[in-house]
């Protein structure tokens, strides 16, 4: 049976992937704007983000990198 999640649940869970595989990427000292691009990518894909909402995970993360806390 599928489940039908709302779309901010979407975007939490793709945040927090993407979170965690930005420290990895971090402590491997991979942080360039292109491993960052890859990783939205694969987030978007993964949870099968609409382009709003890869958006919004783009501004979220942007955040995370800049050091402040995601709204």
């Amino acid at each position: 049976m599928t489940t039908i999640m709302r779309e901010d649940e979407l975007v939490r869970r793709a945040l927090a992937f993407a979170e965690e595989r930005l420290q990895e990427l971090k402590s491997e000292g991979r942080t360039s704007e292109r491993e960052l691009s890859a990783l939205l990518d694969e987030a978007g894909a993964r949870f099968n983000l609409s382009p709003a909402r890869s958006a919004r995970l783009t501004a979220l993360l942007e955040r995370v990198v800049k050091g402040k806390t995601p709204e």
